[in-house]
This record gives C-alpha cells, structure tokens and sequence, in this order.
C-alpha cells in the first residue's frame, strides 16, 4: 500500500509564562500535505484541517481547473441550509460557496504517492482575498480514502492508502 510522507514544520516557537512563573514552550505545529489536483496536475502544498468538514479551495486557485470540477446541484425544490453554500471561519468573513469534485494526487519529496483521490470539496468565491492553500477537511476527501498516523513527539506523520 502506497504512503505519503506528510509535513510538520514545527519552526513558530515561542515560551510563555505559566502562573506559577515557570516557562512554557509550545510550538505551533501545523499537518502539510504536497498535492497535484485534477488532470493538469497543478501543483499545491495544503493543510490537513480536521476542523474542517470539507476541503476549501480558494477560488484564484480553483478557477485553472474549473473544467475538471464535476459540480454539485441542489435537489430540485430542496432548501439548503447555508453552510453548504458558505464557509466561514476561514478569515472571520464568510464567503460564498459552490460544492464539487476534483481529483487529487497526494505526493512527498521521496516521490511516494497516493493518486486520484476523488475529493468534494467547497469551491470558495473569496474574489482573491485567500492564500492559493488548500484545506484538506474531514470528510469526503483525502482522509476518507487515507489512514492518517501521526506521532507528534517524534515530528512524524504520513497517510497511507486504504486496502
């Protein structure tokens, strides 16, 4: 079974005082992943956001494979409830939505590589305001079709394909 290695840049470090005056260092950490998405392969570094259901892609990144989107309809004379057609969080502001599919290939510096991962994800319309990352979420994507391992004290993490 294929496996990824995933990412943990731990270089935001900062010490803070505890109330009892001992320091305290914590690190922010953040789960990278290297991603090609859809059939021209448009290269990305993206985050794991398990606070996220769904991935978000900024739409300055979106709109170069627009013709490899299979967009979602709602179900004729079905209301939806608007956070399928918004997400919000990301900035503090909300932004509209459209809901789609796009393949996508998860890939490390070793060339080990999980490909054509079918992900649906909310295609913002944020008219430029977001980074070109994307935020790979819970459900429906790349952790849906991958087991995460992950060990934080030793700064390791990979996804490795379902079988």
């Amino acid at each position: 079974m294929a496996r990824v290695q995933l990412y943990l840049p731990d270089n935001d470090r900062q010490v803070f005082l505890e109330a009892n005056g001992s320091k305290l260092s914590l690190t922010y950490l953040r789960l990278s992943v290297m991603a090609r998405i859809g059939p021209r392969q448009i290269v990305r570094d993206g985050l794991i956001d398990t606070g996220t259901a769904f991935t978000i892609f900024p739409d300055a990144l979106w709109q170069r494979f627009e013709d490899s989107i299979e967009w979602f309809h709602p179900t004729p004379g079905e209301s939806i409830p608007y956070w399928w057609t918004s997400a919000t969080g990301i900035t503090g502001d909300a932004f509209p939505c459209r809901i789609g599919r796009v393949s996508v290939t998860v890939f490390d510096q070793k060339r080990n590589e999980i490909r054509g991962i079918p992900v649906v994800g909310k295609f913002l319309e944020d008219r430029g305001k977001l980074r070109e990352r994307v935020l790979f979420g819970l459900s429906h994507g790349i952790l849906q079709s991958c087991k995460l391992h992950l060990d934080i004290d030793k700064r390791e993490a990979w996804l490795q394909e379902r079988g």
